[in-house]
């Protein structure tokens, strides 16, 4: 009876032992587990509440410029002016998907709003008492939270001022709705917040959170807070947290209460362009949860394990048996293993073998594209053959009849003329078979823009002299590199020029130019004409495959275009010059790394 009693004590002993190891072992691990899948979670919220708020950041800096808004301001009078800048304001803020933009005076008072229609307008209201005014008056863009004096919701608001001449005459602001952030966290574990500096919560997926603070505020702080009208009315009561919030992680509480079940891992992450908190909180009880699970699990492996050995002797045909069905059961595991392994090699195999004609196909398209470009010009290209050809026959004859004369020193010079002439249409001959050379778009080398330029300069003269249209080249006497597929990049010059053609046919005088820069570590080709320019619909589908405003045309030149200037790291992009006209500019790193240039930005050269 003793040798069982030992055992059993023995046994509880090394229970304890092993799950006090335990608790203490899983809670570290599920505590650093969780901080880490939070602070990964973190930074995805906080990225997407930047980027949703910071995509609208340009929209008033662009309205600023507009000179609409600027004569509205300076003709604040002028009735059918104000009527027209509602109507453009609100065309704006529909356009954009913004909740509302509205034009403020210096003095303070809107006097033209994209809700001019609404039964609750903002025109006639005063805001000099929002931040966002007094600072953009001042001569800065700004940035600022708040409440919506009127409507009461919540709102991101960015201002702008509007100068004329040295003057500032008045501010352009835009406001952005926050709910549509707000409803995107939908985790229902953590409790996401994020505080104003004065750690007011203004947005959190804990609806009863709302409008409160963090922590225990001061009463002349409060008093301050108000008079800011930033939250309106709104009772700003405290959450009461326990713990410094400033640190980074801490654990908190909340009413005092037992910091076990209503404790909170609070990690965040500080936005200084907008002077915001975003912040997780992971319920402590989630961790306790973990490790009760884990404790649970060892508990039953431990009764299992004790009722093992405890029986151990009398049971043990039957272990071996179970033994046996465990290795069988590992076999079956391992069988399966390997067979998954063999259909993960065949999917994989068969992914390859699909990239490989993909990009195949892509291969064979830009090569139709190559003689679809040639096919159409095809005219110009005969008529360029068929001049040296009746030449040479018409040198031919005199040649005939000056050998007739005797007049040799005639037939030398018309024997001349003719060689000459067959050199020429030997070159053109040759660009064309150059050009439509079956190539790999992922062939990068080292070459000369300047070569390139120049050889789809010389292929496109038959179709300029067709079409009566100049080509003006702006290239630096110095070799500019980069690397590239030059047959790919002559494509994209054919296709882009070829589109400019069609563009100023119904010009009276046709220029193209063509120029040619370097800048910040990569190489920018403007190709501009003097047609009438791209609408703002066909530019938002410009590349798009199969879109083409021409009759006959296919939509495919300048989608192939866009693939062909990926495949070397680069890019094109369309917009309409302030002169008339369209710019396409074409953008190559000189390296072979991706481009991260712009090249809508303004400070591109033109």
């Amino acid at each position: 009876m003793r040798k069982p009693k030992r055992f059993i004590v023995v046994s509880f002993i090394l229970y304890f032992s092993v799950a006090i190891c335990a608790v203490f072992f899983s809670w570290q691990h599920y505590y650093q587990s969780r901080l880490k899948a939070s602070d990964l979670q973190l930074q995805q919220f906080s990225q997407h509440f930047l980027t949703q708020i910071e995509k609208y950041a340009f929209i008033p800096q662009l309205l600023a410029q507009n000179k609409r808004l600027t004569n509205t301001l300076l003709d604040i009078e002028n009735t059918s002016q104000l009527n027209n800048t509602n109507r453009y304001l609100e065309q704006i803020n529909q356009l954009v998907n913004t909740s509302d933009i509205y034009l403020i005076d210096q003095k303070g008072n809107t006097i033209a709003a994209s809700n001019w229609q609404e039964r609750v307008t903002f025109i006639g209201q005063n805001f000099t008492f929002r931040p966002y005014f007094q600072v953009a008056i001042s001569g800065q863009n700004s940035q600022y939270f708040a409440l919506g004096s009127m409507s009461g919701l919540r709102g991101y608001y960015y201002s702008s001022p509007i100068v004329h001449h040295t003057e500032i005459i008045g501010v352009v602001v835009v406001k952005i709705q926050l709910s549509t952030i707000e409803d995107n966290w939908n985790d229902t574990q953590n409790s996401f917040v994020v505080s104003d500096n004065n750690h007011i919560v203004m947005m959190t997926n804990q609806d009863e959170w709302l409008y409160k603070s963090l922590i225990h505020l001061p009463e002349e702080q409060l008093l301050k807070i108000r008079r800011g009208q930033r939250y309106l009315d709104k009772d700003i009561s405290s959450l009461d947290f326990m713990g410094d919030i400033n640190t980074n992680p801490v654990e908190i509480t909340i009413n005092k209460k037992p910091s076990l079940f209503n404790g909170f891992l609070s990690i965040s992450q500080y936005l200084p362009k907008q002077d915001l908190n975003v912040r997780i909180l992971i319920p402590k009880m989630l961790i306790l949860w973990d490790v009760l699970n884990v404790l649970l699990t060892l508990t039953l492996v431990s009764i299992l394990l004790f009722l093992v050995v405890m029986f151990y002797r009398q049971r043990k045909s039957r272990l071996l048996q179970i033994e046996r069905i465990r290795s069988q059961a590992k076999q079956e595991l391992e069988f399966q293993v390997l067979e998954r392994t063999s259909e993960l090699h065949g999917e994989i195999r068969t992914r390859i073998d699909t990239e490989n004609t993909l990009r195949r196909t892509q291969n064979e398209l830009i090569q139709t594209a190559k003689l679809a470009v040639l096919g159409q010009m095809s005219a110009s290209i005969s008529h360029e053959l068929n001049n040296p050809l009746a030449a040479i026959r018409s040198f031919s004859d005199n040649a005939r009849q000056f050998l007739l004369k005797q007049d040799n020193e005639k037939v030398q010079q018309n024997l001349e003329r003719i060689s000459d002439l067959t050199v020429r249409m030997a070159k053109i001959s040759q660009q064309l078979k150059h050009f439509a050379q079956r190539t790999s778009t992922h062939d990068l080398i080292n070459s000369s823009i300047n070569a390139v330029i120049k050889s789809a300069d010389e292929l496109m003269q038959p179709e300029l002299k067709v079409h009566n249209v100049t080509l003006q080249l702006l290239i630096p006497a110095q070799t500019v590199t980069a690397k590239i597929n030059t047959i790919a990049l002559e494509q994209v010059l054919i296709n882009t020029i070829t589109n400019a053609i069609h563009a100023v046919s119904g010009q009276h005088s046709k220029i193209i130019e063509l120029e040619l820069l370097e800048q910040k570590g990569h190489v920018l080709i403007h190709i501009r004409d003097n047609g009438c320019g791209i609408s703002h619909e066909q530019l938002d589908h410009l590349f798009e495959p199969f879109y083409t405003s021409k009759q006959n045309g296919l939509g495919l030149g300048l989608s192939i275009s866009q693939q062909i200037m990926q495949s070397m790291k680069g890019s094109i992009s369309a917009k309409n010059k302030e002169a008339g006209g369209a710019q396409f500019t074409l953008t190559i790193p000189k390296n072979g790394k991706p481009s991260n240039i712009d090249p809508t930005n303004n400070n591109i050269p033109p």
